[in-house]
């Protein structure tokens, strides 16, 4: 697996923003950048020719100024899943024979500290840096058999609201990382109430 990194991620403007809300969170945190990493799947060791070919797709977006920052969250997205992204980059290089079976792209959050956070102040941050429904948060660069890992489809689940109600949403809410707010659960309970049908879980996500 190659790792290349990529240009910035956010904009200055919303840059600042997250360096404002991170820092409502902890003290400890100075300042902040986010770039692109891309991470790339190759069927073998890409000659000369074909690595110029990849470094000109993978040339986009704005220059980064990195933060010489001493701790870096990388985000991918949700393992198991592919992106968006990396269905359209994929299909671009193997058009231009690039032997690779799939890119993927993540994000690097480099923090420059005062001191070292703590593990309450890491999980008051990372809500900040990720969306947990499409996205999981990493504390150091994913191997090449974590994110690009091949799972068989999964059978399909019901959730048995008929029977246990409301605790039935929130337990599924929290087991599949949905981020459903206590309305949305209620609605969706009402919802499939009228129905009288259990929810599945691929309806939930």
């Amino acid at each position: 697996m190659l790792q290349l990194a990529g240009p910035a991620a956010e904009t200055a403007f919303r840059t600042s923003k997250l360096r404002e809300q991170l820092r409502l969170c902890s003290s400890a945190i100075q300042d902040i950048s986010v770039h692109f990493l891309h991470f790339i799947h190759a069927e073998r060791p890409l000659d000369e020719a074909e690595q110029i070919v990849l470094d000109a797709l993978l040339s986009y977006g704005a220059p980064v100024e990195l933060v010489q920052g001493e701790y870096e969250v990388v985000v991918v997205p949700r393992l198991g899943t592919i992106s968006p992204w990396a269905s359209r980059a994929t299909d671009i290089a193997r058009n231009c024979d690039l032997p690779v079976h799939r890119l993927e792209r993540g994000r690097a959050y480099c923090l420059k500290l005062h001191r070292s956070l703590s593990s309450t102040e890491f999980e008051e941050i990372f809500p900040l840096l990720h969306d947990r429904m499409t996205e999981t948060v990493m504390t150091e660069l994913p191997s090449e058999s974590v994110l690009f890992a091949q799972h068989d489809p999964r059978p399909l689940n019901r959730i048995d609201l008929l029977r246990e109600g409301e605790s039935a949403l929130s337990a599924a809410n929290q087991e599949l990382g949905l981020a459903l707010s206590d309305d949305e659960i209620r609605y969706l309970a009402e919802q499939f109430g009228v129905l009288e049908r259990d929810p599945t879980d691929v309806e939930l996500m």
